[in-house]
């Protein structure tokens, strides 16, 4: 199987190093053609002043015949994959894919409509930009052969969506990238009385930074310290809330850079996931909560049809919350402290296997030769 992978894909995300690694591990090395657009932005919904936007469109227009011109004289393959963020690239390379009588795999990854619009709520549902993303998602679905989500409760969103069949969405988790998140060698210290308490992300609605900042109020007289690191959509509303409300036990890093985050998770005691309660939240998995099962480290995280996808029974060293409950999170960090001195770590070994880059490319070789014969 010899898949060429087409477009501006952003290298800068896990989900797309993983594939290609993971393809790799087993035994597939895929024609690469590549323009790199998205290699200055972390958060793409930031991209806001005229001029971000108009620079984003000519490094596109630039692109776009350069990546035509070097498929048309591409070696043989014999799928065209199509990834993260790839919306635009599916309908520029259908048409020569189709010269070339070639199917395309679009893992499209998330919802660019559902994202903008209905989970951050940066536009009007019934703004023409809502309308226009929706248009475009939809002539994207079409010209793919098959797509790919993040778990299967995004694909059900998705063909629900935008009246797919079911069979034509599959499913790929985003997985960890092992090697840059390691397990945890060393025991937590049983004479540690201070718990270490570690959130890092975007500040986005699903990561529900409020609710941990409530929690954080509620937990205010546990010796508990608090590190938070990110920063994002939601960032201006945690500030004030931090001033109306501030916690002495609470620092906030901005940034640190991606190598960095292993080993502040290794010196967490718990490592938070998500805990917003919008719909996008109960169907994604994020990358961090694979990072945090990677390095085997005590995680706390909302509960929601996604998340049982990994954790199909009870699991030593989780915890699952109900979404956007504060008291139910606090309650949960507590209990997770005092099963600590007694959890073996690292935590959740067994999982290493399920989210590895291997086993992530294993199920992308699988969904490329269904493609490739015709099989959903």
């Amino acid at each position: 199987m010899n898949p060429l992978f087409w477009g501006t894909f952003d290298l800068g995300k896990p989900r797309v190093r993983i594939l290609l690694q993971g393809l790799k591990k087993n035994d597939i090395i895929p024609i690469i053609i590549h323009k790199d657009i998205w290699d200055d932005v972390e958060d793409k919904s930031q991209v806001k002043s005229n001029r971000a936007k108009l620079v984003k469109i000519l490094r596109f227009l630039m692109a776009y015949p350069i990546l035509i011109m070097r498929y048309l004289f591409a070696p043989k393959h014999d799928v065209v994959v199509v990834s993260y963020l790839g919306h635009f690239d599916i309908l520029l390379v259908w048409f020569f894919a189709k010269l070339r009588r070639k199917k395309i795999v679009w893992d499209a990854f998330l919802s660019l409509y559902n994202t903008v619009v209905e989970d951050r709520k940066l536009v009007s549902k019934n703004s023409l930009t809502a309308k226009a993303l929706y248009a475009l998602e939809w002539l994207a679905c079409r010209a793919a052969d098959t797509i790919i989500l993040d778990t299967h409760a995004h694909g059900e969103y998705f063909a629900t969506t935008y009246s797919l069949p079911r069979e034509k969405v599959r499913t790929v988790f985003v997985g960890a990238e092992l090697e840059k998140f390691p397990s945890i060698k060393h025991k937590r210290d049983g004479q540690k009385k201070q718990l270490d308490v570690l959130f890092y992300g975007q500040f986005i609605p699903l990561h529900g930074i409020s609710v941990i900042h409530e929690a954080a109020l509620l937990l205010k007289d546990e010796d508990i310290n608090w590190t938070i690191i990110g920063e994002g959509q939601m960032a201006d509303s945690f500030a004030n809330a931090l001033e109306v409300k501030p916690l002495n036990k609470l620092n906030w890093i901005r940034w640190v850079q991606y190598e960095e985050l292993v080993a502040q998770i290794h010196n967490a005691d718990i490592c938070l996931g998500i805990f917003g309660d919008t719909e996008k939240a109960s169907r994604v998995i994020p990358n961090k909560v694979f990072q945090i099962l990677s390095a085997g480290a005590p995680l706390v995280t909302m509960d929601s049809p996604a998340i049982r996808e990994i954790f199909t029974k009870p699991c030593s060293g989780v915890k699952l919350c109900e979404a956007g409950n504060a008291e139910d999170l606090a309650d949960k960090i507590l209990q997770m402290k005092a099963e600590l001195a007694s959890l073996s770590l690292p935590a959740h070994a067994a999982l290493r296997n399920v989210i590895s880059p291997s086993s992530i490319g294993k199920a992308m070789e699988r969904i490329c030769m269904d493609t490739i014969h015709g099989k959903q």
